[in-house]
């Protein structure tokens, strides 16, 4: 069987890409499907066929990873803001440990020790900056995050890794934006003010 555009494979999630990208491999050629966890069984429909690998998404789920959680955040995607929260925090803390390790080691070729992630106390706000694209939204001035791979904002009102705080600061500043009239970036026609909230 070669893989073609649309057609449906089983396959086994062995790891991550640092783009968070679950890799398995079809038929030896390595195939990477978003939103997926090492050791899902899953049925991916293949959406790109390129030389060396290919692209798929998720058809079904088979059997989950016990790496794998429930996305809480409805924005989930379709926000590009975080692209891991479909794993449990131990697992996300784990990939990117060895996302670390594959930049110092096959990238840099440096033979350095990598120490493990260490977790804030919470899984879920606990950043301590974020930047905002603006967008307007039925005549209001709302925050979100960028739709992957594109400067499309899909609007968040309350991103769960922000502390409250910021999320407050920015429903404030697009309320005080809204009501001055001051008008937000447009990335299509290149016009408008404010084009992030820092």
């Amino acid at each position: 069987m070669s893989l073609t555009k649309n057609s449906v494979v089983p396959m086994r999630i062995t790891a991550l890409s640092s783009d968070g990208n679950g890799v398995g491999h079809v038929e030896g050629m390595a195939v990477f499907v978003p939103f997926t966890a090492a050791g899902d069984e899953i049925e991916a429909r293949i959406v790109k066929v390129c030389r060396t690998h290919a692209f798929g998404i998720i058809a079904r789920v088979v059997t989950p990873s016990p790496d794998r959680a429930d996305p809480v955040c409805p924005a989930y995607g379709r926000c590009g803001g975080c692209n891991l929260r479909h794993l449990t925090y131990e697992a996300e803390c784990r990939a990117k440990g060895r996302f670390v390790e594959d930049a110092l080691r096959r990238i840099g070729h440096l033979d350095a020790p990598v120490l493990p992630v260490i977790a804030p106390p919470r899984s879920d706000r606990y950043r301590n900056k974020v930047q905002y694209p603006l967008t307007v939204q039925n005549g209001r001035v709302c925050t979100g995050f960028f739709a992957p791979r594109s400067h499309r904002v899909v609007p968040c009102a309350d991103c769960l890794l922000q502390p409250e705080r910021l999320n407050a600061i920015a429903r404030t500043v697009c309320r005080l934006l809204t009501e001055l009239g001051v008008s937000v970036y447009d990335e299509e026609t290149r016009r408008g003010l404010v084009r992030h909230l820092y």
